[in-house]
């Protein structure tokens, strides 16, 4: 997702567009957020009611294991400890 890619998806979802879609690889917009490490959409998607608690993916990966899984991986580190913090105070 592009730098610019939470604000075009709020207001996306701000005229009604669905969340949860399933795309066409299978993977939910929160798992594609984690996916390419855009942080600033995972928290958009968490704002708009996304259940990350019990959110898995179609090969039943909980969204936050996925999300650990990236720990030593992240690119921009902050942004993933911010991400993991932010989750962890909703």
């Amino acid at each position: 997702m592009r730098p610019d890619g939470a604000e075009k998806l709020k207001l996306l979802l701000d005229r009604g567009a669905n969340s949860a879609a399933i795309g066409y690889q299978g993977r939910t917009l929160y798992f594609a957020a984690v996916d390419v490490q855009s942080w600033d959409v995972m928290i958009l998607l968490v704002d708009r009611g996304l259940d990350w608690r019990t959110a898995r993916s179609r090969d039943g990966v909980l969204f936050l294991s996925r999300l650990e899984g990236l720990s030593g991986r992240a690119v921009d580190r902050a942004g993933y400890e911010r991400a993991l913090a932010y989750l962890r105070s909703h």
